[in-house]
């Protein structure tokens, strides 16, 4: 699987999607139905992939099969009806795709089951699990996938 473009599609875009989609991975669906009109062209001719689509996710999770118990985390995850957060799928694309990512500001150590919702007032329901990803971020720090500074 290859993808021409990534797009993150958001309120701060700053470009017209509508002549411009093709083959995309679409990180973050939100917008898209408001920033491209599915009347102007059928929607079998678009080669549109969500990644908050789990067949991407196992696809993902599948792609780290060479360092098997990563592997295995992934998918008790995905097993147990949640779905990886967006930020933790975009790290999880940079490291199958060769990109060696520095990341900066991030606590692996802080307490996720306090976590609250980046920028909204909800607290973080049970869609992800933050917890899980931490352990697996520090899996992927421990095996230098990864880098953290914090």
């Amino acid at each position: 699987m290859k993808f021409s473009k990534i797009c993150i599609a958001s309120d701060h875009a700053g470009y017209d999607l509508k002549e411009k989609i093709k083959d995309y991975l679409i990180i973050s669906p939100a917008k898209l139905d408001i920033m491209y009109s599915w009347h102007t062209k059928p929607k079998s001719d678009l080669q549109l992939h969500f990644l908050e689509d789990k067949k991407y996710q196992y696809f993902l999770a599948l792609k780290l099969i060479k360092h098997f118990y990563i592997f295995l985390c992934l998918l008790k995850i995905l097993i147990r009806r949640k779905t990886f957060s967006i930020g933790f799928c975009f790290i999880l694309l940079c490291i199958i795709s060769g990109i060696k990512s520095d990341i900066y500001g991030f606590d692996l150590e802080e307490d996720m089951t306090k976590r609250k919702h980046y920028y909204k007032k909800l607290k973080i329901g049970g869609v992800h699990d933050l917890v899980a990803e931490h352990k697996i971020l520090n899996k992927l720090k421990n095996h230098k996938l990864i880098n953290f500074y914090y």
